[in-house]
């Protein structure tokens, strides 16, 4: 395909899924491919901090939903490949309906991928209705962060909906030979 959309999500919260999209994202614009990066996350915004020192309701994904800002004004240009649509913590989320439908199938139009850093699927499940939109999914687990079977729970819930699976990323795992060797310096 010429144009990819495809979300992150985890089974729960702080298992690295924005760290995994921004730096996939970053990956891809590296590789000189334009990347829109979307924080889908509203109810935990979390993307605009990484890059920004400030996201302002103007430039967000708030602002654009509800046409208060058009998607100049709203996307952020990080590099000359990579941009960035930050949400902004608000009372009502933005809720997956044909707006936000419209909306990203119009911007895969000027990106060859679209990254959603989207909620954890085992704790919300609107993150599904992002099915609508992408074409795949790629699933995070933070290391000794979720139990196996809430894991797998949340990955039937994923197969369950036909979308298909990119693969898992298992994040913050620890360097056994150095943990070991921190706990032996930390003995002497």
């Amino acid at each position: 395909d010429e144009h990819h959309c495809f979300y992150v999500t985890s089974t729960t919260n702080r298992e690295g899924r924005s760290s995994v999209a921004a730096n996939l994202a970053i990956q891809l614009s590296d590789m000189e491919h334009r990347t829109l990066l979307i924080d889908f996350d509203t109810r935990n915004p979390s993307l605009g901090a990484l890059f920004l020192d400030h996201v302002d309701y103007a430039n967000s994904l708030n602002a654009l939903y509800r046409g208060d800002a058009n998607e100049v004004e709203a996307i952020t240009t990080l590099t000359g490949y990579l941009d960035i649509l930050p949400s902004v913590l608000e009372h009502n989320a933005i809720s997956m309906d044909s707006t936000v439908i419209n909306l990203i199938n119009k911007l895969s139009e000027k990106y060859e991928y679209i990254i959603l850093d989207a909620p954890p699927v085992g704790k919300e499940s609107d993150t599904l209705s992002l099915n609508q939109v992408a074409n795949t999914v790629l699933f995070v687990v933070g290391y000794d962060m979720a139990t196996i079977p809430d894991i797998q729970a949340s990955l039937e819930k994923l197969d369950k909906t036909g979308i298909r699976v990119l693969g898992c990323i298992v994040n913050a795992v620890q360097n056994r030979n150095r943990r070991d060797d921190a706990q032996k310096r930390l003995a002497r």
